[in-house]
């Protein structure tokens, strides 16, 4: 699948949105119209950029977009506040927004796996996180705002 079809941004009783290994390079701006989504899984696939409108999507949790081709992530992401879980490792980031430090509700963050060479200094504002991955990061000392998070369970 290269593009999810238009009619599915008509299923506003939509809660989860499931389509990993696919080659989507895309999502429609229309995708604010799904405003019933709590979960989207699109990770192995081509996406090189999100629709600012997915920062409409208020009852998001999860947001799982590892293995695209992401550099950037839209510049709304913050008003994401439901969000728990954010999946971008193994994407093109070359550092991480500081909107995402603004996420209060988030519990997950994957980040590893992309040319990060540093963490934003308020990620010790995300006082809910239990796990961060850094993985295959490119970390020149080891990000001293982790040792911050008194929260964190998995590293």
């Amino acid at each position: 699948i290269e593009k999810l079809p238009e009619e599915l941004y008509n299923l506003q009783t939509l809660e989860v949105l499931v389509a990993p290994g696919n080659k989507i390079t895309t999502l429609s701006e229309d995708v604010d119209r799904l405003y019933n989504l709590k979960e989207i899984w699109l990770g192995e696939n081509e996406i090189e950029s999100l629709p600012g409108t997915l920062c409409m999507l208020s009852s998001l949790q999860t947001l799982s977009l590892f293995k695209n081709k992401l550099s950037s992530l839209p510049s709304g992401i913050a008003n994401l506040q439901s969000l728990k879980l954010l999946s971008i490792q193994s994407n093109r980031f070359t550092a991480l927004p500081a909107d995402i430090c603004k996420l209060c509700n988030l519990q997950v963050l994957h980040v590893g796996d992309n040319v990060i060479h540093e963490l934003p200094d308020n990620i010790t504002k995300l006082t809910k996180l239990r796990v961060l991955s850094i993985s295959a990061s490119h970390f020149k000392v080891f990000p001293a705002q982790v040792l911050h998070l008194w929260g964190l369970e998995e590293l």
